[in-house]
């Protein structure tokens, strides 16, 4: 998605639901990965699993933690 085209643009949260909506996946399947923390908030806001990224964090290992943690959560007795 281009923010231009769609006139949305990010950190605004009705972004990353459209974004959602075309890709046909909940906020808890998705992992948005963005150096502007601002970014990262406002996919947050609509529950999307997010990363600040900075060159000292490992992305692969952010990535891991997170899906690590979805299957466990997913595992345990409601």
């Amino acid at each position: 998605m281009f923010s231009a085209k769609e006139g949305l643009r990010k950190p605004d949260p009705k972004i990353f639901q459209r974004m959602l909506s075309r890709l046909e996946v909940t906020a808890e399947e998705a992992i948005f990965v963005d150096d502007r923390i601002n970014n990262v908030q406002g996919a947050e806001q609509v529950g999307i699993h997010s990363i600040h990224y900075t060159p000292e964090i490992d992305i692969q290992e952010q990535i891991n933690q997170i899906t690590s943690n979805a299957k466990t959560k997913n595992r345990s007795p409601k």
